[in-house]
């Protein structure tokens, strides 16, 4: 495509040429019909060549831009791990995020990736069930549903220097930004695999690392 442009903006570079002659040159007093011809054919000539230049450049600078936006397209990560990585530092948590990220990190912590992120679904799920209460912290703060929470729902401080809390605040924003596909799709409950519960009419939806996963 780039040598095409290229022929053509050599072909209207030289109909500019003739373009000016036309002008600069007066028509000769011919009385022959190719004489008037030529001279009707350098003004045509002077006439389009402008606009002729003017397409062409466009052209160019269309399919300048269109490769300079492919190259600037940034393909979206391939893999889970990718994606937390590809996740900003954790220096800025707001409090929201900071309760979810502490259900991954006290709940999930060294399970693989896709565990971690279950559970935060998990979490989101309920605050948005309107069976929970509607915020993060009130769902995380809830009496009597995760272990971790002290009493008065006081939440322990994590290790926010040590990679596991990096990894649990990069799982938390992507699961609020809906960055990965449901892991454990609409799932309102979990419990490790090590207990036997009676979930009753609970419907199991996902088993990932140690947990298994119901709505």
């Amino acid at each position: 495509m780039q040598k095409f442009l290229r022929t053509v903006l050599s072909v209207v570079a030289s109909f500019g040429l003739l373009g000016t002659l036309a002008i600069s040159t007066s028509a000769p007093a011919a009385d022959t019909g190719a004489a008037s011809n030529d001279v009707a054919s350098l003004r045509l000539a002077a006439v389009t060549a402008p606009t002729l230049a003017l397409d062409a450049a466009a052209l160019a600078d269309r399919e300048n831009f269109a490769n300079d936006s492919a190259d600037g397209i940034q393909q979206a990560p391939a893999t889970l791990e990718a994606l937390v990585d590809a996740q900003e530092t954790a220096d800025t948590v707001d409090a929201e995020q900071k309760c979810l990220a502490a259900s991954v990190y006290f709940e999930a912590k060294g399970e693989p990736l896709g565990g971690q992120l279950a559970v935060a679904e998990t979490v989101l799920n309920r605050a948005h069930s309107g069976r929970f209460p509607t915020s993060i912290c009130g769902v995380v703060r809830q009496k009597g549903q995760f272990s971790f929470v002290r009493r008065g729902g006081k939440i322990p401080a994590p290790v926010t220097t040590s990679k596991s809390w990096r990894q649990a605040v990069a799982i938390a924003r992507i699961a609020q930004g809906e960055l990965w596909e449901d892991i454990a799709p609409n799932a309102l409950f979990f419990h490790a695999r090590r207990i036997s519960m009676n979930m009753g009419s609970a419907t199991r939806v996902a088993q990932v690392g140690n947990h298994i996963f119901y709505r």
